[in-house]
């Protein structure tokens, strides 16, 4: 089995093992350390799309509490965590950022990538499945995540199909 933090591919989805915790149980104990990612985006940088400020949007989010939270959990549990916020939250800053805390990972370590923000699904480039990929909403260098168009994503949000390696 290959180590989450190790691997040059980070998969997205649960695998069958994740889909279920027993409350009811005591924790397991603490192997390793913990290494994060925390990702948040208001959208209050984007200044021609529909995800920020009016006049041309219906945003920004109201999601820097839970960008807090994290960041106060990680820091209250000894995590090592890296955080990007707004403008930050470029597909290559994160990309980055999970390159660079993933290469501290080591044997019984942990990796987590927490996102708070929009997502969304673009077409899918090969028809397989539903047709859909599932996308992060991120922004470019400049803060904005699509155009009025609503063209200008498919170059700003990494996708979940065939694109993983976009992420990582």
């Amino acid at each position: 089995s290959s180590d989450v933090c190790s691997s040059d591919l980070i998969d997205v989805h649960m695998s069958a093992t994740d889909r279920r915790v027993d409350d009811s149980m005591p924790p397991l104990p603490m192997q390793g350390a913990v290494h994060m990612v925390i990702c948040g985006i208001d959208y209050s940088c984007d200044t021609q799309s529909w995800a920020g400020p009016p006049p041309h949007g219906h945003g920004p989010l109201d999601t820097h509490y839970a960008f807090e939270m994290m960041k106060d959990l990680a820091w209250k549990s000894g995590a090592q965590y890296m955080t990007l916020w707004n403008q930050e939250c470029t597909k290559e800053r994160i990309a980055q950022a999970i390159t660079e805390v993933a290469s501290k990972c080591r044997p019984d370590d942990t990796f987590i990538f927490y996102y708070t923000g929009h997502g969304d699904q673009l077409p899918r480039m090969d028809g397989r499945d539903d047709g859909k990929d599932e996308s992060l909403c991120l922004v470019d260098a400049n803060g904005n995540t699509d155009d009025p168009s609503m063209q200008y994503r498919a170059q700003v949000w990494p996708r979940d199909g065939g694109d993983r390696k976009s992420v990582v």
